[in-house]
Protein backbone atom coordinates (compact mmCIF):
# COMPACT_ATOMS: atom_id res chain seq x y z
CA UNK A 1 0.00 0.00 0.00
CA UNK A 2 1.16 3.70 -0.96
CA UNK A 3 2.45 5.28 2.25
CA UNK A 4 1.15 8.72 2.86
CA UNK A 5 3.09 11.74 5.07
CA UNK A 6 1.19 15.08 5.81
CA UNK A 7 3.78 17.87 6.48
CA UNK A 8 2.47 21.29 7.48
CA UNK A 9 2.93 24.32 9.67
CA UNK A 10 2.38 23.75 13.52
CA UNK A 11 0.11 20.26 13.94
CA UNK A 12 -2.48 20.63 11.01
CA UNK A 13 -1.62 17.21 9.89
CA UNK A 14 -2.25 15.60 13.03
CA UNK A 15 -5.27 17.17 13.25
CA UNK A 16 -6.03 16.30 9.60
CA UNK A 17 -5.21 12.94 10.90
CA UNK A 18 -7.55 12.72 13.71
CA UNK A 19 -10.83 14.15 11.61
CA UNK A 20 -9.90 11.18 8.62
CA UNK A 21 -9.75 8.41 11.93
CA UNK A 22 -13.69 10.12 13.00
CA UNK A 23 -15.12 9.85 8.86
CA UNK A 24 -12.78 6.73 7.66
CA UNK A 25 -11.28 5.01 10.20
CA UNK A 26 -7.23 4.90 11.55
CA UNK A 27 -5.58 5.45 8.85
CA UNK A 28 -2.57 2.87 8.10
CA UNK A 29 0.89 3.84 6.77
CA UNK A 30 0.07 7.50 7.50
CA UNK A 31 2.36 9.51 9.19
CA UNK A 32 2.09 13.33 10.07
CA UNK A 33 5.21 15.78 10.18
CA UNK A 34 4.65 19.17 11.55
CA UNK A 35 7.24 22.20 11.26
CA UNK A 36 7.15 23.52 14.46
CA UNK A 37 8.52 26.92 15.56
CA UNK A 38 12.14 27.64 15.85
CA UNK A 39 13.08 24.19 13.82
CA UNK A 40 15.31 24.72 11.56
CA UNK A 41 15.31 23.02 7.88
CA UNK A 42 17.54 20.35 8.35
CA UNK A 43 14.95 19.02 11.41
CA UNK A 44 12.44 18.93 8.98
CA UNK A 45 13.80 17.67 6.53
CA UNK A 46 14.80 14.89 9.20
CA UNK A 47 11.43 14.69 10.28
CA UNK A 48 10.34 13.92 6.64
CA UNK A 49 12.85 11.13 5.66
CA UNK A 50 12.07 9.12 8.94
CA UNK A 51 8.27 9.61 8.15
CA UNK A 52 8.51 8.53 4.83
CA UNK A 53 10.61 5.93 5.86
CA UNK A 54 8.48 4.65 8.27
CA UNK A 55 5.84 4.18 5.98
CA UNK A 56 7.67 3.04 2.83
CA UNK A 57 6.73 -0.42 2.10
CA UNK A 58 7.77 -0.44 -1.45
CA UNK A 59 5.18 1.37 -2.91
CA UNK A 60 5.77 4.74 -2.89
CA UNK A 61 5.09 7.42 -0.97
CA UNK A 62 2.72 10.09 -1.39
CA UNK A 63 3.26 13.37 0.16
CA UNK A 64 0.47 15.90 0.81
CA UNK A 65 1.76 19.52 2.33
CA UNK A 66 -0.22 22.70 3.35
CA UNK A 67 1.15 25.64 1.56
CA UNK A 68 2.58 25.64 -1.99
CA UNK A 69 6.00 27.74 -2.14
CA UNK A 70 6.04 27.11 1.96
CA UNK A 71 8.83 26.08 3.96
CA UNK A 72 6.94 22.29 4.37
CA UNK A 73 6.50 22.09 0.41
CA UNK A 74 9.78 23.26 -0.11
CA UNK A 75 11.94 20.60 2.40
CA UNK A 76 9.34 17.95 0.68
CA UNK A 77 10.12 18.70 -3.04
CA UNK A 78 13.93 18.92 -2.40
CA UNK A 79 13.74 15.03 -1.25
CA UNK A 80 11.22 14.17 -3.94
CA UNK A 81 13.88 15.27 -6.27
CA UNK A 82 16.31 12.82 -4.29
CA UNK A 83 14.05 10.27 -4.77
CA UNK A 84 12.17 8.19 -7.25
CA UNK A 85 9.30 6.85 -4.73
CA UNK A 86 7.89 10.24 -3.88
CA UNK A 87 5.46 12.47 -5.01
CA UNK A 88 4.29 15.34 -3.40
CA UNK A 89 0.61 17.69 -3.64
CA UNK A 90 -0.27 20.93 -1.73
CA UNK A 91 -2.65 22.50 -0.54
CA UNK A 92 -3.84 19.60 1.43
CA UNK A 93 -7.55 19.48 2.40
CA UNK A 94 -10.16 16.82 4.44
CA UNK A 95 -11.45 15.63 0.78
CA UNK A 96 -7.99 14.95 -0.77
CA UNK A 97 -6.84 13.07 2.45
CA UNK A 98 -10.39 11.08 2.17
CA UNK A 99 -9.85 10.38 -1.40
CA UNK A 100 -6.03 9.30 -1.45
CA UNK A 101 -7.05 6.91 1.87
CA UNK A 102 -10.39 5.56 0.09
CA UNK A 103 -8.64 5.15 -3.53
CA UNK A 104 -4.73 3.64 -2.24
CA UNK A 105 -6.94 0.34 -0.97
CA UNK A 106 -7.30 -0.49 -4.60
CA UNK A 107 -3.33 -0.67 -5.35
CA UNK A 108 -3.14 1.92 -7.83
CA UNK A 109 0.23 3.24 -9.05
CA UNK A 110 1.67 6.01 -6.92
CA UNK A 111 1.70 8.82 -9.99
CA UNK A 112 -2.09 8.43 -10.61
CA UNK A 113 -3.40 8.79 -6.82
CA UNK A 114 -1.34 12.07 -6.80
CA UNK A 115 -3.42 13.25 -9.80
CA UNK A 116 -6.38 11.62 -7.96
CA UNK A 117 -5.60 13.84 -4.58
CA UNK A 118 -5.24 16.68 -6.69
CA UNK A 119 -8.45 16.26 -8.54
CA UNK A 120 -10.07 15.69 -5.03
CA UNK A 121 -8.44 18.67 -3.54
CA UNK A 122 -9.77 20.84 -6.15
CA UNK A 123 -13.71 19.84 -5.85
CA UNK A 124 -13.58 19.71 -2.50
CA UNK A 125 -13.73 23.55 -2.79
CA UNK A 126 -17.30 25.09 -3.42
CA UNK A 127 -19.15 27.90 -2.92
CA UNK A 128 -21.96 26.80 -0.89
CA UNK A 129 -24.21 29.91 -1.56
CA UNK A 130 -23.91 29.21 -5.25
CA UNK A 131 -24.52 25.23 -5.14
CA UNK A 132 -26.99 25.18 -2.66
CA UNK A 133 -27.77 28.29 -0.52
CA UNK A 134 -29.63 29.84 -3.96
CA UNK A 135 -31.44 26.62 -4.38
CA UNK A 136 -32.95 27.00 -1.06
CA UNK A 137 -34.93 30.18 -1.52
Amino acid sequence: MIGLVIVSHHELGEALIHVARMLYGKPEQTKAVSLLEGESLEDLKEKIYRAVDEVNDGSGVLVLVDIFGGTTMNVSALIAAEREDIEVISGVNVPMLLTVLIEREDNIPLKELAKKALEAGKEGIIDVRERIVSKLK
